[in-house]
C-alpha cells in the first residue's frame, strides 16, 4: 500500500467528516435522490457534468448538492463542465468555498440565488488560474 502524505490524510479525514454530515454521498444514494440510474451518474462524470471524490476506503463519493431541488441540474452540470479536467477536490473547493467575485458567497449559494452567469465566469477564472 502506498504511503499517504500528511496533506492527503488530512484531505481524506475532511471527506470522512463531510460524508458523516451527508454532504458527500455514494452513487446509490445520489441516484435515488436524483431519480436516475447509477449508470447515468457515471455517464455524467465521464462527460464532466458531475464529479466525485475518493473517500477513505477508496470509494467514490459525490457531492449531495447534485440532488438539491433548489439547484438547476442543467446549470450545475454546465458549471461542472466549465471546470474541465480539474481534480474532484479542486471542483469541490470551487463549489463550496466563498469567492470574492461572488460577493463572498460560494458558487452553490450564488446558483441558488439565480446568479448562473456569474458562477460560470467564476468557474472559468478558477480553471484558468
Amino acid at each position: 500500500m502506498p504511503a499517504v502524505s500528511h496533506a492527503n490524510l488530512q484531505e481524506l479525514e475532511r471527506y470522512a467528516r463531510l460524508e458523516k454530515k451527508g454532504e458527500l454521498i455514494d452513487s446509490r444514494t445520489l441516484a435515488g435522490q436524483m431519480g436516475v440510474t447509477r449508470q447515468a451518474i457515471s455517464k455524467a462524470v465521464m462527460e464532466q457534468r458531475m464529479f466525485s471524490l475518493d473517500s477513505v476506503a477508496g470509494k467514490k463519493r459525490y457531492p449531495a448538492f447534485y440532488a438539491d431541488p433548489a439547484l438547476n441540474r442543467r446549470q450545475l452540470g454546465k458549471v461542472s463542465k466549465e471546470l474541465g479536467h480539474l481534480a474532484g477536490s479542486s471542483k469541490w473547493q470551487f463549489f463550496t468555498h466563498p469567492r470574492m467575485s461572488l460577493n463572498g458567497g460560494s458558487p452553490i449559494e450564488a446558483l441558488r440565488k439565480g446568479r448562473y452567469a456569474d458562477v460560470v465566469a467564476a468557474a472559468t477564472a478558477f480553471r484558468e488560474a
